[in-house]
Formats: C-alpha cells, sequence, structure tokens
C-alpha cells in the first residue's frame, strides 16, 4: 500500500504536520509513506500550462499517481482550506481525463487551536476532493484545541489518537481500485 501524505499548512512544525505524523505513526507496517511539500512552489493553477506543467506541479501529479490512498491534513483559513492546499487539488486533478487523484480513497484530518476543530475546513476539503472526483472517507478526524493536543509532536489525548488510528486502518482496509 503506498500512502501519499499532503499538509495544508506550509509550517514544518505545524499542529497539521504534527497530526499527519500521528497519522503516519497509525498506519500497518510495511505501509510505504511519500510526502509532497511544495505547495509554495506551484504556481496557480491555468489549463494553458497543463501540456507543460512546471516542475513542481509534474511531481505532484507523479507522486499522486503512484499513490493508493492520499491522507491530507490541513488548517482552517477563513473557515475554508488554505488557497496553497485547493490549488494543489486543482493541479492534480487536471486535466479531468488525466486526473492523478481520481478514484482514490482519502483521509481528511484537521488541527486546529479554535474549539471548532477545522469543522468547516474539513467539510470543504472533502465537498472539493468529491468533486475532483476522488473518493474522501465519508468520517474524518478534527482535533480541537492543538496547542494542548500534542505534547512532544504526539497527540496526547487517547481518544484522538484512536480517532486517527481508525481512520487510517479505514483508509488502508478497503481494496484499492485498479
Amino acid at each position: 500500500m503506498n500512502v501519499l501524505v499532503l499538509v495544508g499548512s506550509a509550517r514544518p512544525d505545524s499542529f497539521n504536520a504534527q497530526l499527519a505524523e500521528a497519522a503516519v505513526a497509525a498506519l500497518p507496517e510495511g505501509t510505504a509513506v511519500e510526502r509532497f511539500d511544495r505547495f509554495h512552489e506551484l504556481p496557480f493553477y491555468s489549463d494553458d500550462a497543463d501540456a507543460n506543467p512546471p516542475a513542481a506541479v509534474a511531481e505532484l501529479r507523479e507522486v499522486c499517481g503512484r499513490a493508493d490512498v492520499l491522507v491530507i491534513a490541513t488548517p482552517e483559513y477563513n473557515a475554508s482550506v488554505p488557497g496553497s492546499l485547493k490549488n494543489g487539488i486543482d493541479w492534480a486533478s487536471r486535466p479531468y481525463a488525466d486526473s492523478s487523484i481520481r478514484g482514490k480513497r482519502v483521509a481528511v484530518l484537521a488541527a486546529s487551536p479554535t474549539a471548532g476543530s477545522a469543522e468547516s475546513a474539513r467539510e470543504h476539503l472533502v465537498a472539493i476532493l468529491a468533486r475532483a472526483r476522488a473518493e474522501p472517507l465519508a468520517r474524518t478526524v478534527g482535533i480541537a484545541a492543538a496547542h494542548e493536543a500534542f505534547v512532544a509532536g504526539e497527540l496526547a489525548d487517547a481518544e484522538h489518537a484512536a480517532a486517527v488510528e481508525n481512520l487510517m486502518h479505514e483508509l488502508v482496509s478497503a481494496p484499492v481500485h485498479a
């Protein structure tokens, strides 16, 4: 099983990067994990560049194509996902005939310092992914009060850790589409 991890935050030690690492730690032994962290290098999507995309776009499409499933951890910006993450999904899903995420199951997670656990961002991301013809899992995991949820980079609360572990089990246990 090849898992691609995408983090919507540009900060390396963000709560969502820590949440993504907790998700990786919950994957079964032997799972191949790859990460793409170059969203900041992607130009704004333009179908004019589809035929000859910039290197970072070609890399994103390649790693998405190799992945069996995706894990996306996102912060919430103004009740939605960061523009850089949305832009990356646009690039990965276009052109539609060659979408590198079509039919791929996706686990959506989010950590937020607020009490809302980035619910709007999770809902928006699921809708964006579904529209892009990926297959986001119906259940998502949100971590509220993220500034208190992580200790030494790990989830301190057993319920949060179990929720992430259960979501990762759901992600990798279903058959992968051919």
